[in-house]
């Protein structure tokens, strides 16, 4: 069942919504299994997990409630930092998620931090971070934000640890769809710049697993070293329960 209430909407420069996730009890957290940003915890177990943008809080609370043993959330926007640090209606509804014990917070935008770390993630998230409420020119601009870009996507796959998946979803509401096919041609790009392995046609198509839901999200998974048969088949018995494409 949804959880009532479950979320707040979000609106930035009258931008929105974005989704705001309330703290869930224990016996309503099976909810976050049905969230496609759910993916790469099907595959990793305790992972150190990178969220690319807080954005309203969704993609962190997931890594949190999946089992990562440690959570680092950036978050370029000041206002939206001091609003879930400091705002008393936020953080009693989301928990106080960026108070965290397993959170550390870095105040400025997530692509520029994992360029130049030499930290390395079992989860690197770039999840829902803009509005749902994408008119064709919003979504255009989805994939136009640096966070999207070639060079951004190459940063992500470098900062992965062996093994490790870089996990972006984002809307999928264009009929015919255009934002999402130029970022499935910008994540294989970045992977064959990535893995000298990338070159080979082969290499690039065993490093991804695409899932989506019609007009509702699309997700992109990249795995450094690529996906085994087995986990292939894991993802694929879950994306038929969750009734994806």
């Amino acid at each position: 069942e949804v959880p009532e209430n479950a979320s707040l909407g979000l609106y930035i420069d009258d931008e929105g919504p974005s989704g705001v996730m309330r703290a869930l009890p224990a016996v309503e957290t099976a909810y976050f299994r049905f969230l496609p940003m759910y993916y790469p915890y099907l595959l990793k177990a305790s992972p150190a997990t990178f969220v690319v943008q807080f954005g309203g809080g969704i993609s962190t609370e997931v890594a949190l409630r999946s089992g990562s043993r440690s959570v680092t959330v950036a978050e370029e926007n000041p206002a939206v930092l001091d609003a879930f640090l400091n705002d008393k209606a936020l953080r009693d509804f989301t928990g106080d998620i960026l108070h965290d014990p397993k959170v550390t917070v870095i105040p400025y935008e997530g692509r520029l931090f994992l360029a130049a770390t030499k930290d390395r993630y079992d989860v690197i998230d770039l999840s829902l971070a803009d509005s749902a409420g994408l008119s064709n020119p919003g979504g255009f601009a989805i994939v136009e934000k640096y966070a999207y870009t070639r060079e951004a996507m190459l940063g992500y796959m470098r900062a992965l640890a062996d093994g490790g998946i870089l996990s972006v979803t984002l809307w999928n509401k264009e009929e015919p769809p255009k934002s999402v096919l130029k970022l499935y041609a910008t994540m294989v790009e970045a992977a064959r710049m990535a893995d000298a392995g990338g070159a080979d046609a082969g290499g690039v198509a065993n490093s991804f697993y695409v899932t989506s839901s019609y007009l509702s999200t699309a997700t992109v998974l990249y795995k450094r070293g690529g996906f085994s048969d087995d986990e292939i088949a894991k993802l694929r018995a879950h994306t038929g329960a969750m009734s994806f494409d």
